[in-house]
């Protein structure tokens, strides 16, 4: 299975014990991250970098909750 195939993110909630709601998905992708993760039900953010980083959401699903420059500000964002 691979991205963006909801089976690998229910995959990982599984192995993880969690729900869709208790879950982030990090992605660069619009298509292959945000997209699945949301339609799941689970936190979407985006980080904005390397080849995708001009992609635009095609359909209202691809939309991210959140857009990061990079990882470092996402990971200062979702700390505690």
């Amino acid at each position: 299975m691979s991205k963006p195939e909801p089976a690998i993110f229910e995959r990982a909630l599984a192995v993880l014990g969690v729900g869709p709601e208790r879950a982030a998905m990090l992605g660069d992708r619009l298509d292959f991250d945000v997209g699945p993760a949301r339609q799941l039900g689970m936190l979407a953010l985006r980080i904005r970098r390397g080849p995708f980083c001009w992609q635009r959401p095609t359909a209202p699903h691809e939309r991210p909750h959140r857009t990061f420059p990079s990882l470092l500000a996402a990971a200062t964002w979702l700390a505690p």
